[in-house]
């Protein structure tokens, strides 16, 4: 009870509210365009954001929020011009990586992969501690074929998470194409034994002869 007010008071804490968007920039109007973005029907969700933007003018988070819904839709062209609208926007290196993270994404899946480097590139100098970015790239690379660069980022990645078992086999096939047999049979015997269902490692483990 409040002395002064003779009204009750209410505190709340909420445990994990600014950890879960990783950034200090976050706001009520933020967390409700994420929720907007993606897990509300993808048209009602434009018209919500639309309705926030009124109530935060120029707030950085709404074309970022826009580009995941347009995502959604495979509007893949709208989704990036969203993406870059944001990436100017942002406040922070953490928030601006992400950006040129999801531009890669979205063109990772339209397979157009040399494109996906720059954005990578750009994402990783701005924030070079998620493991994502270093898996992504090492996709882009693997896909072109150049298996060395390839096993950079996935070894990049582990550093960042050793117990990641996608990026473990990654680097045990890139150990493959390249010819290091030896190193191939450890990593995806590693792989395997953190993620038994990996299927393309088991492949790959399979079709080697020492």
């Amino acid at each position: 009870l409040n002395k002064n007010l003779n009204i009750p008071a209410n505190y709340n804490f909420i445990p994990g509210f600014r950890f879960r968007e990783r950034t200090t920039n976050t706001t009520i109007g933020m967390i409700t365009g994420r929720i907007l973005a993606e897990d509300t029907e993808p048209l009602f969700a434009l018209d919500g954001l639309d309705s926030l933007s009124r109530l935060y003018q120029d707030a950085f988070f709404i074309p970022f929020y826009q580009g995941m819904v347009y995502l959604r839709l495979n509007d893949f062209d709208q989704a990036m011009s969203m993406f870059n609208q944001a990436q100017d926007q942002q406040p922070d290196n953490e928030s601006r990586a992400l950006c040129s993270f999801y531009n890669a994404y979205t063109l990772s899946l339209q397979s157009e992969w040399p494109k996906t480097i720059p954005y990578l590139n750009m994402a990783i100098d701005c924030d070079p501690l998620v493991k994502e970015y270093f898996n992504l790239r090492g996709v882009a690379f693997f896909k072109q074929k150049n298996y060395e660069k390839a096993a950079h980022d996935f070894q990049k990645a582990l550093d960042l998470d050793s117990g990641s078992a996608t990026d473990l086999a990654n680097l045990g096939l890139c150990y493959l194409n390249i010819g290091q047999k030896k190193a191939a049979v450890e990593t995806l015997s590693q792989a395997l034994e953190l993620d038994p269902n990996l299927e393309y490692a088991k492949k790959g483990l399979a079709q080697i002869t020492l």
